[in-house]
């Protein structure tokens, strides 16, 4: 899996919460943004994150793990459930 270098992230970060945020006036202290990521996107949520936090934001998340067969909650349920 490729990785982008983390001066780039910052940088894509920052202009996300700083501009693009708000009708493209970036975030004010103690405005919440609701963060949402899959796993692919894992480099760029921290470090939105981390920007938030940052610019004074607060942060409500909902990070999403790659649902693979070892690992599966779903899959887990479906094995092991009862009929009930």
């Amino acid at each position: 899996m490729y990785k982008l270098n983390d001066d780039l992230l910052k940088k894509y970060a920052q202009v996300m919460v700083r501009y693009a945020l708000n009708n493209g006036n970036g975030i004010n202290k103690g405005d919440t943004v609701y963060l949402v990521a899959q796993e692919c996107a894992k480099d760029l949520f921290m470090a939105m994150a981390k920007e938030i936090y940052t610019a004074g934001g607060n942060l409500i998340t909902q990070y999403l793990p790659d649902n693979i067969r070892q690992t599966s909650l779903s899959r887990f349920l479906l094995q092991n459930g009862s009929d009930e």
